[in-house]
């Protein structure tokens, strides 16, 4: 009896799986672009294992990206994805097959659904905001702002801090303002600022505890020159997560000794074209790539994804879980403004 109630679970579970497939190719063709050609597809479980190696390596997407819970039950299963034809630049394309001469044919094989599956991630984010309301922006690594805008800024309050004269002991007044200019947003306020505690003390010491390796004038005008030397600083960073990623697996497989080849920026640049990050402007001209590559790297950024399950986590990414898991929602004192 216990055997073959066994057995009705496990097709039960079979056929529920079989029609949520079904539903969700439905919704994917459903809502996606009707321009757009897109084919379905059931990878086999252990091609995805190997997959599953680059995307976790080099873009932080965990199998959660791809599929919801585990339904696997042998190595003769399936994941279903979904694709759009243009993967085809990558074995078509005369420069990138160049490129790619050095990789073996079944690893090429599975760089191509590496991009596939990254197109599928994304596929699934959409419906899965259309359906729900959440956002795809939601699994990249908030620090990534950090290093997209707020250091920039940092640095320069940091800066005014450390070059605004203080009169002690007396009034130095400061007026803030936010928003001037627009209407309904538009707010101002008169500080007396006592000893000029507001720059002396409270902005500079934030400015201190967020800029961890700046301890003094000199290495803040450095640091702040690299931002201005390194060209456009202002990027999507879902987009850089893809350039990256991209760029470190690609510069692995092929051991290409170059730090931006114009083959390999240009893999990238179709890739976002692929993915519809960049448009047709942008996708001839693979400078731009290699530029947003070379600022990650004097400024020593590897934005990634945020995996899904905790277990996929590095140590880096666990401590920052773990630390904002514990941070508290306030400080009660203010005895550093003293």
């Amino acid at each position: 009896m216990s055997v073959l109630f066994s057995v009705r679970i496990y097709l039960l579970r079979r056929v529920i799986l079989f029609f949520f497939f079904v539903y969700l190719g439905y919704l994917t063709l459903k809502n996606m672009d009707k321009n757009a050609q897109l084919f379905q597809y059931d990878l086999d479980w252990k091609t995805f294992q190997r997959v599953l190696y680059y995307t976790k390596k080099y873009y932080g997407m965990d199998a959660s990206y791809f599929y919801e819970d585990n339904p696997f039950e042998s190595e003769e299963e399936f994941v279903f994805i979904c694709f759009q034809q243009a993967t085809e630049f990558f074995i078509r394309d005369k420069t990138i097959a160049k490129y790619i001469e050095p990789i073996a044919e079944d690893e090429k094989e599975v760089l191509l659904w590496v991009f596939r599956c990254i197109d599928w991630a994304f596929i699934r984010a959409k419906l899965r905001k259309q359906a729900e309301g959440d956002s795809f922006e939601d699994c990249i690594d908030i620090g990534e702002y950090y290093h997209q805008t707020m250091r920039k800024e940092l640095l320069e309050l940091y800066l005014f801090c450390k070059a605004t004269p203080i009169r002690p002991k007396m009034t130095n007044e400061i007026t803030l303002t936010i928003n001037k200019g627009v209407k309904n947003f538009h707010r101002k306020i008169t500080i007396p600022n006592y000893s000029n505690w507001m720059l002396r003390s409270a902005l500079l010491h934030y400015c201190e505890e967020h800029l961890g390796d700046i301890h003094s004038v000199e290495e803040a005008r450095t640091a702040l020159k690299g931002f201005q030397k390194a060209g456009r600083t202002s990027s999507n960073p879902i987009a850089d997560c893809i350039i990256y990623g991209t760029y470190s697996m690609l510069k692995d497989v092929t051991k290409d000794p170059k730090v931006t080849s114009t083959r390999l920026c240009k893999i990238i640049t179709y890739f976002l074209y692929y993915l519809k990050m960049i448009g047709d402007d942008e996708v001839v001209d693979e400078q731009l790539v290699a530029g947003r590559i070379k600022y990650m790297l004097k400024m020593d950024k590897k934005p990634r994804f945020i995996p899904m399950s905790y277990s996929e986590m590095n140590d880096a990414e666990r401590a920052a879980f773990e630390e904002e898991m514990h941070r508290p929602l306030h400080n009660p004192r203010f005895d550093d403004l003293l």
